[in-house]
């Protein structure tokens, strides 16, 4: 075994680890999102509300393509953090070997399955983009190629995340943002056509990740040749972990792309608009949580390893309170979405009725709720209990937009994902922790 890039010593030094982490992840993410607004304020006077909701839209789907990974980044992602923990940095890199391998074919697949829906098919008419096709179709393909060539670099992420330095991925998504928010600055200027504003921004996007892997691996002194392979034995047991993730992946990614795709069907990309400019509206406080619960998950597994279980509780009751104050603000913020999107984009937003912009928040609002639950089961290696959850409830939040969508139109399918939530994925999730704080808290003295 080689020495670990990032001493893991003890509590004392794990907490202040994650502390330097969320510092530095919070003003770079902080930064992140000011400029993610500052593009909505140039892009939607742009494009319109119906080009900027495909736009939005196809950046869902595209998102939700990353997420699909079938558990390949996530499980990899706790293995690094378990090797490392060891102080095994030879395993790490052949884990992170094999989840790049494995992320390619998956791009590769997921090539072959699109690219005919794309050509052959009449899916703007599907998604309500009729009278935006000439427009769409380009941007699509070519966001297709782009997030299939990117796809792999997701180890990159995931890799920093397992070795605790978050700091260098926000770095790089700040970078990109800002990169993008020009790209846009340029485009709206110029009047460039929309498939090459979303081809552009796929490409920053790309050459973020590039970027990005350069800087961890100089962070970890890892040269990126002589990487060995995982034994057989090793690479099917990896393998076999991630399936359990793939089930939690694919659940998560539907649940990402589906509210904009029922509502585009539904009601046009209108209320893709209204839907966006809402959780726009929210990102802080989400990516706030989301900052603390990615550098804490990674923390949980070396914690586990190291026989740490009070640092595991102490840190999980204190995600709950923090999510309970987080969706007090998400409420507040709600309550004046009219006149802040207004003040923000100038402009007075179609579809943007306050009972939609509560139900927005009802949904980004359950979702939170339902991170630090899979966070804790991810961190301690449950990954049969999370499959189990979110096999129940992300079908079940799915099939609700599916019908509420198509029965009743917009309003409707949100309300009914949001029970699908709410009655199916929060109570599995609470019962699964549930059973595994007991087992964690055994071993307290």
């Amino acid at each position: 075994m080689d020495a670990s890039p990032v001493p893991l010593r003890s509590a004392s030094s794990r907490s202040g680890r994650l502390r330097l982490n969320i510092a530095a992840l919070v003003g770079s993410r902080g930064l992140t999102v000011a400029l993610g607004l500052a593009q909505v304020a140039v892009a939607l006077p742009y494009l319109g509300e119906n080009l900027y909701g495909a736009w939005m839209l196809l950046l869902a789907i595209a998102g939700a393509a990353h997420t699909c990974d079938f558990g390949i980044g996530i499980g990899a992602q706790r293995a690094m953090a378990e090797a490392l923990g060891q102080n095994d940095g030879t395993r790490a890199r052949g884990i992170a070997r094999e989840g790049a391998v494995l992320l390619s074919w998956v791009a590769v697949a997921g090539v072959v399955i699109s690219l005919p829906v794309l050509l052959f098919t009449a899916w703007p008419t599907w998604s309500g983009l009729t009278t935006i096709a000439a427009d769409v179709r380009p941007a699509a393909l070519a966001l297709l190629f782009l997030t299939a060539l990117a796809l792999p670099l997701n180890m990159v992420p995931r890799l920093a995340g397992a070795a605790q330095l978050q700091w260098v991925q926000a770095l790089w998504s700040a970078a990109g943002s800002a990169a993008t928010l020009m790209w846009v600055v340029f485009a709206a200027l110029a009047h460039w056509s929309f498939g090459v504003l979303v081809g552009g921004a796929a490409v920053i996007a790309l050459l973020q990740n590039i970027a990005m892997a350069g800087h961890t691996l100089r962070r970890l002194k890892w040269s990126p040749a002589r990487w060995e392979a995982l034994p057989r034995h090793a690479a099917r047991e990896l393998r076999r972990a991630c399936g359990y993730y793939a089930v939690p992946q694919f659940g998560l990614a539907l649940v990402q792309a589906m509210p904009s795709t029922v509502l585009s069907i539904a009601g046009g990309p209108v209320a893709v608009t209204a839907f966006n400019l809402v959780q726009r509206l929210l990102t802080p406080l989400t990516q706030a949580q989301g900052l603390m619960l990615a550098t804490l998950w990674p923390a949980y597994t070396e914690a586990q390893a190291r026989g740490d279980t009070r640092w595991v509780k102490h840190k999980f009751s204190q995600t709950l309170w923090i999510t309970v104050g987080l969706l007090a603000a998400m409420a507040a913020v709600t309550s004046q979405a009219d006149w802040l999107i207004a003040l923000w984009t100038r402009r007075t937003v179609t579809d943007l009725a306050p009972l939609l912009a509560w139900l927005s928040f009802g949904w980004l609002a359950t979702l939170a709720l339902a991170q630090p639950l899979s966070t804790l089961l991810i961190g301690l290696g449950q990954q049969r209990a999370l499959a189990r959850s979110a096999a129940l409830g992300y079908p079940a939040a799915t099939i609700g937009l599916l019908v509420g969508g198509y029965g009743w139109g917009p309003l409707a399918a949100l309300a009914f994902g949001i029970s699908g939530l709410i009655f199916f994925l929060l109570p599995t999730l609470v019962l699964e922790c549930h059973r595994t704080i007991p087992s964690t808290t055994a071993e307290l003295p």
